[in-house]
């Protein structure tokens, strides 16, 4: 059975379940019979739908619209950015309109089988949404979801787990047997939910979405397969963060831009929590406000939600089960960044995937705030009878409630991935889209995928040895008015070599020009000031090695972050201190970890934006990201000591991952950042995105250099996973010394505590 086959739009179906609570039986899955009727909701505008147009269920006027725009060939452009919403009751965008019916997955070949025949852009439109996911199904999937959201559905119970709601047979199935609600009523404080509310007009929403995050798991064909224990491992450890995406998203779509408001019209924990000075944080939503930046669409939210869910990190997980949660996450990664290439149709896709795949660190940011707010003060109401669902427990605390009674969360399994695997091309893919112009690619010609116009012009723009200039000054918009010159030089850029132009008179004979001779070379190198960064971080990581081993980073234990800060570099005379002796090693064992901190607040203060910054937004940033710095130090420190910068291979393998770390370090989420730096540190991360780039794509092997990179800048979210649960564990053990008045050092509390909770 595929992976939706039991979810197709508005199919009626009959169930066959053994009476089994067994999740290894797996009967409510494996019994389930289809029988497909015609769709209800058109995938592309909202609007009915009377069946399955051309591989996408649609409505007649969409249809049409396809079929028509294949038909005749016209090329229409978007004057928004391609970022149009597209419902029935608006105004569509016909570029829009017919991107989403692509992305979607509608099938131009089957339009008409004569068209090719007629149409030479046949070949383009065949090939412009090569997803390995099905994202229409994905889309029905949502909607069912958002269905069930907004319907008398709510299976509350204080008593079910994890495990209960996973044995449970898929409620989506059953999505037009609700009535669906317009008008809810806002609970009065301290309410207290029961299995009958909905019929009084109320809804614990928290709870709904924590169920549906359950009921999207099941909807996966591997998920399915994995074991028991797997599944559980997985759904406990993600099922808060998606759940937290959804709210934020849900918000969004339904017209609130600055703060989440539940459909109810009431805002978060505004009775008995409302005087909380933490309640402030967990209202913020950097994820809802990423979404108004990105004007995120409801297909990149999916898979957004989606990419959040499939996290290989999950403590507890199998070997087995971490690869292959793995493979299907990197699925809907590659599905989000073709979606983004499609609508971008030049380099600048880059920064615009890596603003959307920011939000799953966002998410996690929200997340953290989440945990730390229930842990601190909602965990002291359960003996006052206050919120006592027993999943709350299970989710936020880690423990099993179907076993035995809470206990104390073990310590969680943090990531740790080597870079010779994060680095390794998964299976090579051959080029959809040409990376100059965004037509269909047919090659990777001189190095690039790109399309054979580009191919051609690129051969003869080297054979004719012309020097060409801009009329426009070398601002040329590539959508509009390209000229020859910066096609060229976009060429060039993105890797096309000259030199393999294969050409008697480009191998034999001196060019006419000198002019052109030092007009390649300078094109085809990177800009100087992206390699000199590069250069001088490598150069910063050396000296803060030696500086990690030294005795200069020894400050006292009343040294506090902001003295730190305030601090001339130490970085200057690193180089005249020797080594710390042997018998004093085993005496700074205990301070590695306060070493660890200090040493990435040293690595801050060599930013080029940092001195740009306020005092209050230094320390900000510092809160925000030192904690996230010491995690990927701990797991790449070994991997780094064992490189030699006699190796050419080894000296590429160590700026990648010291980029990575300075993306880690330019965290514009981290909280109370004002808005200029936030815009300060978005536009150096580019600038170090850009860079990771460049550096993957000028290694030897580099014919999937775009699932290279984003494994890499993958491992930027993956840090701040397990960052996340460094921060609890350290900020649980601290409050348990501080209680037995213990002398913690003072950079560790400013770390990990506001200074109203010291």
């Amino acid at each position: 059975m595929a992976a939706y086959d039991f979810i197709e739009s508005s199919m009626t179906m009959s169930v066959a379940c053994a009476q089994s609570t067994s999740m290894a039986s797996r009967s409510c899955y494996d019994s389930i019979i289809v029988k497909l009727n015609a769709p209800t909701v058109c995938l592309v505008c909202g609007d009915s739908a009377s069946c399955c147009h051309y591989g996408v269920a649609s409505c007649g006027r969409c249809k049409s619209f396809f079929r028509r725009y294949v038909l005749g060939g016209r090329a229409v452009s978007c004057s928004k950015g391609n970022a149009c919403n597209i419902r029935h009751d608006l105004k569509m965008c016909a570029h829009c309109r017919f991107r989403k019916c692509l992305t979607l997955g509608m099938r131009p070949e089957a339009v008409n089988s004569s068209f090719h025949k007629h149409n030479p852009r046949s070949i383009l439109l065949s090939n412009q949404a090569p997803f390995e996911i099905d994202l229409a199904r994905l889309t029905d999937v949502e909607g069912r979801i958002n269905k069930l959201l907004f319907s008398s559905y709510f299976p509350y119970s204080r008593t079910n787990t994890v495990r209960d709601y996973l044995t449970d047979k898929s409620d989506l199935i059953f999505v037009d047997t609700y009535e669906p609600v317009t008008h809810w009523k806002k609970p009065p404080p301290g309410m207290v939910y029961t299995e009958n509310s909905t019929k009084e007009g109320y809804k614990m929403w928290g709870f709904a979405k924590v169920v549906l995050m359950i009921e999207f798991y099941k909807t996966f064909d591997f998920f399915r397969n994995l074991s028991e224990s797997d599944q559980l491992a997985l759904a406990r450890a993600t099922i808060v963060s998606a759940a937290m995406f959804l709210k934020a998203c849900n918000s969004y779509f339904r017209g609130n831009r600055e703060r989440l408001i539940d459909p109810d019209g009431t805002v978060p924990y505004q009775g008995l929590l409302a005087d909380s000075p933490m309640v402030s944080k967990v209202r913020h939503s950097h994820v809802l406000s990423a979404c108004v930046k990105n004007k995120i669409t409801p297909e990149k939210a999916a898979l957004l939600k989606t990419i959040i869910a499939l996290n290989s990190a999950a403590p507890n997980l199998s070997e087995g089960a971490r690869e292959v949660i793995e493979e299907e996450r990197l699925k809907y990664v590659k599905a989000l960044m073709k979606i983004v290439q499609l609508e971008s149709d030049s380099v600048e896709w880059l920064p615009r995937f890596q603003r959307l795949y920011d939000m799953i660190h966002l998410n996690m940011t929200d997340t953290q705030n989440m945990m730390h707010f229930f842990m601190i003060e909602i965990l002291p109401l359960l003996p006052k009878g206050l919120f006592t669902e027993r999943i709350w427990l299970e989710l936020y605390t880690g423990s099993d409630q179907s076993k035995s009674p809470p206990t104390e969360a073990g310590t969680p399994v943090l990531w740790d991935v080597p870079m010779d695997v994060a680095a390794a091309p998964s299976k090579t893919e051959a080029p959809t889209i040409c990376l100059i112009c965004g037509r269909a690619a047919h090659c990777c010609h001189y190095g690039v995928p790109s399309c054979n116009g580009c191919k051609t012009f690129f051969r003869r723009a080297v054979q004719s040895k012309r020097i060409l200039r801009c009329p426009y000054g070398g601002d040329c918009d590539f959508k509009h008015h390209p000229c020859r010159s910066c096609r060229f030089e976009k060429c060039v850029q993105l890797g096309m070599d000259p030199k393999v132009v294969n050409t008697r008179s480009y191998l034999r004979e001196p060019p006419s020009s000198p002019e052109y001779i030092t007009h390649l070379p300078l094109l085809r190198k990177e800009p100087t000031v992206t390699e000199k960064s590069v250069e001088h971080l490598v150069l910063i990581e050396l000296k803060l090695r030696r500086l990690r081993h030294s005795s200069l980073g020894c400050y006292g234990p009343s040294t506090s972050l902001n003295e730190v800060l305030n601090k001339a570099s130490i970085l200057v005379n690193c180089n005249d201190v020797d080594s710390i002796e042997e018998e004093k090693k085993v005496e700074r064992e205990e301070m590695w970890s306060c070493m660890d901190a200090i040493v990435s607040i040293e690595f801050l203060k060599t930013l080029r934006i940092f001195s740009r910054l306020t005092e209050k937004d230094r320390i900000a940033l510092a809160k925000g990201t030192v904690i996230q710095l010491c995690q990927f130090h701990a797991v790449h420190e070994s991997y780094l000591s064992r490189l030699t910068l006699s190796s050419p291979s080894d000296i590429t393998k160590m700026k990648k991952i010291i980029v990575l770390k300075t993306l880690i370090a330019l965290n514009s989420s981290a909280p109370e950042l004002s808005t200029e730096a936030q815009d300060l540190i978005d536009d150096e991360r580019v600038f170090y995105l850009k860079a990771l780039m460049h550096i993957v794509r000028s290694e030897d092997d580099s014919s999937d250099w775009i699932t290279r990179l984003q494994l890499l800048y993958d491992i930027v979210n993956k840090n701040v996973v397990s960052s996340h649960y460094v921060a609890k564990l350290f900020s649980g053990k601290f409050r348990s010394l501080l209680v037995e008045n213990v002398e913690i050092p003072k950079i560790w509390l400013d770390l990990f505590f506001e200074s109203s909770d010291q």
